[in-house]
């Protein structure tokens, strides 16, 4: 009897970290989606202001720091990468930027890869996938303590 009231228990707290988990994912998906029109529209008035200033034979500004997001092995992964386009071949490349071991990045890397009129933009979500990766390894840690308690009761 008091095993299956356990085990009910267990299951309850399964479900609301797995609920966690979502809610990491999802704001880790709208931070990236986010990132990506709001950059469009700086982006935008950038060109707007350049061809302004220049006519339209302006170059065109490139942006090659770009952001994502996936889940891999129960492991949330946002990354900065860059994209490098060979006009010649016409292929695209792409070049994950290193973290290291903390949750952001190294800002000075991140900026050198940045736009100006990006960069407040590019250090704002930095913060805020941060802040996600550690929420995600405090409920993958919660996650594992549970299943330990749960086993460790079982054998019990």
């Amino acid at each position: 009897m008091e095993m299956t009231k356990n085990s009910k228990l267990f299951k309850d707290a399964f479900k609301v970290l797995r609920h966690l988990e979502l809610e990491i994912e999802s704001e880790a998906e709208d931070l990236a989606i986010h990132f990506n029109e709001t950059r469009q529209d700086l982006l935008q008035k950038a060109q707007a202001e350049i061809n302004a200033r220049d006519g339209n034979q302006a170059k065109r500004i490139w942006c090659g720091l770009n952001l994502s997001y996936r889940i891999l092995n129960a492991s949330l992964q946002i990354t900065w990468y860059t994209l490098h386009f060979n006009p010649k071949t016409k292929k695209k490349k792409f070049i994950s930027l290193p973290k290291g071991k903390s949750d952001a990045y190294d800002l000075r890397r991140l900026k050198s890869h940045a736009n100006d009129f990006e960069w407040e933009l590019v250090k704002d979500t930095d913060r805020k996938a941060a802040e996600l990766r550690k929420a995600w390894k405090r409920v993958i840690a919660a996650r594992a303590q549970f299943r330990y308690l749960y086993q460790s009761l079982d054998d019990e």
